[in-house]
């Protein structure tokens, strides 16, 4: 009965009575009915008065009381139904017993009666039948025809607890016999036998406490008779493969003993040539002392010892068996020794024993290493028969120590006694055969000179004994240990009596110099001073040998003054002058000295050395010097340039400035170095100089037309004067009557028609007004005739200036005329101050 149908079938009845909806359902599947509680009277009645249906199915409804626990059916009751019959499985076994024991399924019967149950038994398997006066009990029928399978079912199992079988197994040879005498033991007992020859089985069925007390007695009987008949047909032959040190091991720890003991008729055989224990006996006999062994074997203590791959070689070199005996139990300590993939390991019962052994292991057997600093050594038919003698000598009849040449070591391993022994006669050998190498250190230069120029000191002594190999800063000797000790003391007696020294000469040129000759100057230096020299780069002058050589550094910084022309006539004071001579310095530095080292029989000879290259290389120098009032009017960019030339040239240039008093000074560059360097820089120098003259010409005629005359050109209705340069290039084309000159004003090109203009613009053909001011006619400031003086003191310094500039007019003459004109122009105290020089 679906619950969820009948939900919608009551809300479809109270649908018309909201108030009374609330109700609950209890389905009651065994019965095919349901149980619906409202909390209304009217409810129940409005259910009760009306015809129901499921699925056009009738569907009668009764009331129900709680108080009766059953509903009021009238005469429409529903009759009412056994449960149904059902199965319980039994062990076959008890199924027998109880069909041999008929009062022992009675017994069950009448429990099973007790709750509506009548049982038919079948040969494996129990039929529970519902009693029908199960119908017959009122208002508890419901409830128990409810609860009935469930209660009938627990109880059959509680009965059925009461019995057990038991399965026996029995040996297929064994089995009449062993069968006899189970039934002759079980006849007077209360249990079912059940036999199964083709699975060589026994089942004993009935009450439990009746098959526990007799299964005892049936394995007495079938134990016996199995052990006979087992060991009637024969014993088995069994092995367990052990090393012989695992054996004793085992065998001192009682297992013999224990396995004899238990089993008085099994043998137990070892056999070392094969390294295996025979077991003989019957099967289970032998199978649980192998075991037992087994066990035994595995519960041994393991400890992996660190050894020396030597030892270890020389470890499986021997006997594992013998070694064992050697090392351990033949000194009475119980433990084996194994080696698996180069590991080796400690066996023992307990971890004292293996302590002990481990202990005792790496006291006995050691390894000793000895470097061969001459690998053919070991090449040698000697040193292999060295070899063969001593393995005939110690490891006769047992070995004892274990010989191994590599590369450059030869490694010894075994027996510390013996080993001590072999290594000594090994040493012995190699330090009388072996070849070596010493090196001595030195400067490069000395390390050439004791090879090149020393070679009578040392030759005879190495010829054929030792092979010398001169290399960079080092001598290195290769040769028999006794023979290198003996040459040895030769080589360090020469590096101790020669002499190293450096030169370092800083005059211009002097390393291009040297460089250009060098393998001739070599020469002819060993020639002259019986000294090896080599030019070498500055920062390698420092040498080795810490004997230092003599420097000669040739530098000169000389601070000049600077004479500064104005626009103006002025005068300066000689402070005012050494103040602006910090404005040009060339300090004559040289950039690439020549650095040499040299070496020698002595510090005379060294010091011999080092004059004649400093005498080669001055015979060489030429000096030339500049005078030049100009030198003063060169740019910044001919300075720089000056610079550039000392690197370039390899020259060295350097400025000397001289004060004579009174205003007057000197100026001139000084140019040193090679002749030919020397030449072109000379001439580069004359070159800014004439430029420099020319410049200072082109300043004294635009200050001096800026003095006489003044040209202005009009702009925007006013006139404005022209800058210097034009204003002299216009004067100079009025003077030399030219029709035309190109001018520029405010970076515009224009072209000028002389005298009186316009100017024409060279783009767009703008034209713009011109004219000239005589700056003599329109002054009133000075009378007519001190502006002669004034013009004719311009004229006679441009002179002055001119030919002193072009034709060397000597300084004392200038002077004096200089001086002449300064009179003049005290007289006129309305004069502007001249320019001084």
């Amino acid at each position: 009965m679906n619950q969820e149908i009948l939900v919608m079938l009551v809300e479809n009845v109270l649908r018309d009575a909201p108030e009374s909806k609330k109700f609950s359902i209890e389905v009651i599947p065994e019965s095919n009915c349901a149980v619906v509680t409202f909390t209304s009277r009217k409810s129940v009645n409005n259910v009760l008065g009306k015809q129901h249906q499921i699925k056009q199915q009738p569907l009668k409804v009764f009331p129900y009381y709680d108080s009766l626990e059953t509903a009021l059916y009238g005469k429409d009751r529903p009759m009412l139904r056994l449960p149904e019959i059902f199965t319980e499985n039994i062990d076959i076994s008890i199924g027998k017993y109880l069909q041999e024991n008929r009062e022992k399924l009675d017994l069950i019967k009448q429990e099973m009666c007790k709750h509506y149950c009548q049982l038919d038994l079948q040969a494996s398997s129990m039929k529970i039948i519902p009693l029908a006066s199960l119908l017959q009990q009122g208002s508890q029928t419901r409830k128990l025809i409810q609860a009935w399978r469930e209660k009938a079912s627990a109880e059959f199992v509680a009965e059925m607890s009461k019995y057990k079988s038991l399965e026996i197994n029995i040996l297929r040879d064994a089995w009449s016999e062993a069968v006899e005498e189970i039934q002759k033991t079980l006849c007077a007992e209360p249990v079912t036998l059940v036999l199964q020859e083709n699975q060589a089985t026994v089942i004993l069925a009935g009450l439990a406490e009746d098959v526990s007390r007799t299964r005892d007695a049936v394995n007495r009987a079938t134990d016996s008779i199995t052990q006979r008949i087992q060991r009637e047909k024969g014993s088995i032959t069994d092995e367990v493969s052990m090393a012989y040190s695992i054996y004793e091991i085992v065998r001192l720890g009682g297992v013999e003993l224990e396995i004899q003991s238990k089993f008085p008729e099994m043998e137990l055989n070892y056999h070392s040539h094969s390294q295996k224990l025979v077991l003989y006996g019957l099967k289970q006999e032998v199978l649980e002392s192998k075991i037992r062994i087994l066990q035994k074997i595995l519960s041994l203590n393991r400890r992996v010892v660190e050894l020396h791959p030597s030892i270890l070689e020389f470890l499986t070199k021997r006997d594992k068996e013998d070694l064992t005996n050697d090392l351990f139990l033949s000194r009475g300590i119980i433990a084996s020794l194994e080696i698996k993939d180069n590991v080796a390991s400690l066996i023992a019962k307990t971890e004292k024993t293996l302590k002990d052994g481990e202990e005792h292991l790496k006291t006995v057997l050691i390894y000793k290493c000895l470097d061969v600093e001459d690998p053919r050594v070991t090449r040698k038919a000697e040193w292999q028969d060295l070899i063969t003698s001593l393995n005939s000598s110690f490891n006769s009849p047992v070995k004892v120590v274990l010989i191994n040449t590599s590369g450059n070591q030869v490694t010894v391993s075994g027996f510390a006694d013996a080993l001590e022994l072999v290594l000594e006669q090994l040493t012995d050998f190699l330090e009388a055969n072996s070849s070596i190498t010493t090196s001595l250190e030195a400067d490069g230069i000395v390390i050439r000179f004791i090879e090149e120029h020393r070679k009578q000191d040392w030759f005879e002594m190495v010829k054929n004994k030792v092979n010398v190999d001169f290399k960079d800063d080092k001598i290195s000797l290769n040769g028999p240990r006794v023979h290198i000790s003996q040459c040895t003391p030769v080589f360090e007696d020469l590096l101790s009596t020669v002499y190293q020294g450096n030169l370092k000469v800083a005059k211009p040129g002097a390393r291009k110099f040297f460089k250009k000759k060098e393998t001739m100057y070599i020469s002819e230096a060993k020639n002259n001073t019986g000294c090896l020299v080599e030019l070498v780069d500055e920062n390698e002058s420092g040498g080795a040998s810490g004997k230092k050589g003599v420097f000669t550094p040739e530098r000169a910084e000389i601070v000049v003054n600077k004479y500064r022309q104005g626009t103006v006539q002025q005068q300066h004071s000689k402070g005012d002058q050494q103040q602006v001579a910090k404005d040009f310095a060339i300090d004559g530095k040289v950039l690439n000295p020549a650095c040499f080292s040299i070496c020698g029989p002595s510090r005379a000879a060294v010091d011999q050395a080092k004059q004649w290259i400093e005498k080669l290389i001055s015979d060489e120098q030429a000096f030339e010097s500049i005078s030049d009032p100009m030198i003063l009017n060169l740019s910044d960019k001919d300075q720089q340039r000056i610079q550039e030339l000392q690197k370039s040239m390899d020259v060295s240039v350097r400025v000397e400035h001289k004060t004579h008093g009174a205003g007057s000074d000197d100026t001139t560059i000084l140019v040193e170095g090679l002749s030919r360097d020397v030449l072109m820089a000379v001439s580069e120098i004359q070159t800014m100089l004439r430029k420099a003259r020319d410049d200072f010409s082109l300043k004294k005629d635009m200050e001096f037309a800026s003095e006489m005359v003044e040209w202005q050109y009009e702009q925007g209705g006013q006139y404005h004067s022209f800058d210097q340069l034009t204003n002299f290039k216009l004067e100079q084309a009025l003077t030399l009557k030219s029709p035309h000159v190109d001018i520029t004003v405010q970076g515009q090109a224009y072209k000028v028609t002389m005298p009186e203009g316009p100017a024409v613009s060279a783009v767009g053909g703008n034209q713009m007004n011109i004219k000239r001011i005589d700056k003599l006619q329109a002054s009133t400031l000075v009378p007519s005739v001190d502006r002669v003086l004034l013009l004719s003191f311009h004229f006679v310094e441009l002179f002055l200036e001119t030919v002193q500039i072009d034709s060397g007019l000597h300084r004392d003459d200038y002077r004096a005329i200089r001086s002449w004109l300064m009179h003049l122009n005290s007289i006129n105290k309305r004069m502007l101050p001249l320019d001084g020089f």
